[in-house]
């Protein structure tokens, strides 16, 4: 019993970490257009938005346009998820909360935001106990 009573500390502690690192970078669904340009610019090694506008295969006014309030595409929006390796069903629903903020269909993309996220949190704690068990011996879950 004591030595379960230590897994169960274990995966807390490794929980707590996950959460630590989790909130260092923004959450999926928190992503606008100019967050996913930014990273997607960062992740080619901080090319110029000429560059970048021909890597996505769109204008370069495009980009301009979003810089000034435009939000882009899901299309451009899923290319880009892909390519940083980010869900791009959570990216899809960011762009539409970005798109509809003000109107009256934003709070219904933030809850099938949240509603996402909720779903997801179930396979987070079942990798962690799975991942306990290789680590430690003993499944923590």
């Amino acid at each position: 019993m004591v030595y379960a009573m230590g897994n169960v500390s274990r995966l807390a502690i490794a929980y707590s970490a996950m959460l630590r690192i989790g909130t260092s970078r923004p959450k999926e669904t928190d992503m606008n257009t100019l967050e996913l340009l930014t990273r997607y610019k960062a992740h080619h090694g901080g090319i110029t938005d000429y560059r970048a506008a021909k890597l996505l295969g769109i204008r370069s006014q495009t980009i301009y346009n979003w810089k000034t309030g435009i939000t882009m595409s899901d299309e451009t929006g899923i290319r880009i998820a892909e390519e940083l390796g980010i869900d791009p069903g959570k990216v899809v629903i960011s762009l539409h909360i970005e798109r509809e903020k003000g109107n009256a269909t934003s709070s219904v993309w933030r809850d099938i935001g949240r509603r996402l996220e909720m779903a997801a949190a179930p396979a987070v704690v079942g990798l962690l106990g799975y991942a306990g068990g290789v680590v430690f011996g003993a499944p923590l879950i």
